[in-house]
């Protein structure tokens, strides 16, 4: 599985101020987690309501909409099937106190609660809108981490650095 964690501008009001990651010249910026098709097994993390990503969501997304699935904190604003920003369809609600871990930084449990996640390969064609901070990758894989630097040069990414979690 893979992640990445970043900040989504959005225009919607509905969002209570208290989920805001922060606002730049009156513009809010919201947090949100970008996943690979394996992150809510490896965490073991449910849906209160709605679903989670189907496969074809991580694949190809769909025709009007990128699907989204919000954090608990967002329950008492939204529901399954409203829209946000004329972009994202709200497919889920996760259950409260949903979590991974930062492996990147110190290993902290964060919580999903004012996240808005939504499915990585959404993120590669959209890349404007947000500023990435951080991607994970986990794999027992030998040659992912080679698979991975070619993604990674083929898209044009300069800045960023590849680490062994296990050393």
């Amino acid at each position: 599985f893979s992640f990445s964690s970043s900040d989504l501008h959005l225009k919607n009001t509905q969002i209570p101020t208290s989920l805001i990651a922060f606002s730049d010249h009156e513009e809010n910026y919201y947090p949100v987690t970008y996943i690979s098709e394996h992150f809510f097994d490896y965490y073991n993390i449910h849906a209160s309501k709605g679903r989670l990503f189907s496969q074809a969501e991580y694949e190809v997304g769909t025709a009007n909409f990128i699907p989204a699935i919000l954090g608990s904190s967002y329950a008492s604003s939204f529901q399954v099937g409203d829209i946000l920003d004329k972009k994202y369809k709200i497919i889920g609600i996760l259950a409260p106190n949903a979590s991974d871990l930062d492996r990147q930084l110190n290993s902290n449990i964060v919580k999903l609660d004012n996240q808005i996640i939504l499915p990585m390969v959404i993120n590669a064609k959209i890349w404007g809108g947000c500023y990435v901070n951080q991607l994970v990758f986990s794999t027992n894989q030998k040659d992912a981490i080679q698979n991975i630097e070619k993604i990674i040069q083929k898209y044009g990414f300069q800045d960023y650095s590849i680490r062994n979690m296990n050393t």
